[in-house]
């Protein structure tokens, strides 16, 4: 899991599948940063013609912070998954 930190707001939090290595995990979310900076401003606003026209890596990481949590618990749903085998 990531969490996806907006500077400045709630943070909005990814899961993504396990890896062994953080320099794994960097690989895969640089992948998604179209993605997740689409759903992202779509969250804001549902017009795209308002979102910013750059929307690269680098203005990514302009508008975000990534921060990695290793741990997830599950704590508000009445059968809560308590163990993961993977």
């Amino acid at each position: 899991m990531f969490r996806f930190l907006i500077r400045r707001n709630w943070p909005t939090s990814f899961l993504i599948p396990p890896f062994d290595t953080v320099p794994e995990i960097e690989k895969y979310v640089q992948k998604l940063k179209p993605y997740l900076f689409r759903q992202q401003l779509n969250a804001w606003c549902t017009e795209p013609r308002w979102w910013p026209k750059n929307r690269s890596s680098k203005e990514f990481d302009n508008w975000f912070d990534i921060k990695i949590s290793e741990l997830v618990f599950d704590i508000a749903a009445k059968d809560p998954l308590l163990h993961d085998d993977f």
